[in-house]
């Protein structure tokens, strides 16, 4: 009897458990959910306080953007700042490269908090083909969003960045590259995974720079 008790008592713990699991949104519905939530601040760690999401992005645009300026070569005239969020880096991108700036994110609530700048144009996308023409950009900027991607349809977004880069285009990267367990909404990807997934465009492992605990590295390369 008490053993049979214990076995019950356990299976509805077990459905229980499953029906929260069940309930946790995944892929877009998690972001949409966490934009809900926490607007802007969103898109970086939330164990930075409220307060630290100006600190949190000046010391990341000292991080990436001089080693950004080191690699052009004055041909980039349209760029695409890919997930690009609430706009934090896109304002920085056309005034760093001098190009027109196309900023695309799913999410159009970020987009609708990003500042405005005379050379960038927001921009919705759907998943699935991005809606420019094969080598249309001369730079690809995408930092911070390739881990929020799994698996399958990562490999679908690194073949549309592959066809909307022209060849000798630059690629810049940004990507949390932590050993660290994969959570529903976050792929951790090791280096070695990065530049065999950004072969196309003969990526380098430039330099890293630490968030909290992670590990955050730079990859560029032209195709």
């Amino acid at each position: 009897m008490g053993r049979e008790h214990n076995m019950s008592v356990q299976k509805a713990i077990f459905r229980k458990i499953r029906a929260l699991v069940h309930l946790q949104p995944t892929g877009l519905d998690y972001w949409k959910d966490r934009v809900d939530r926490y607007g802007k601040r969103a898109v970086i760690d939330l164990r930075h306080e409220e307060g630290e999401y100006d600190s949190v992005t000046v010391r990341q645009i000292d991080e990436i953007f001089p080693r950004l300026e080191s690699l052009l070569d004055g041909s980039e005239k349209r760029s695409l700042d890919f997930g690009c969020g609430p706009g934090r880096f896109s304002p920085v991108l056309a005034e760093t490269t001098g190009a027109e700036v196309v900023a695309v994110d799913p999410m159009q609530k970020l987009l609708d908090l990003a500042p405005r700048h005379a050379r960038v144009q927001y921009q919705a996308i759907s998943p699935g083909p991005l809606p420019f023409e094969s080598g249309y950009f001369d730079l690809i900027f995408i930092c911070l969003v390739m881990g929020g991607i799994p698996d399958g349809p990562f490999e679908e977004a690194l073949a549309e960045i592959d066809r909307c880069l022209r060849p000798g285009g630059l690629l810049f990267a940004v990507e949390n590259t932590t050993s660290k367990e994969n959570l529903s909404h976050w792929t951790y990807r090791t280096i070695p995974m990065y530049l065999e997934a950004l072969r196309f465009a003969h990526a380098e492992h430039h330099a890293d720079y630490t968030d909290n605990d992670d590990i955050i590295s730079i990859f560029a390369g032209r195709k």
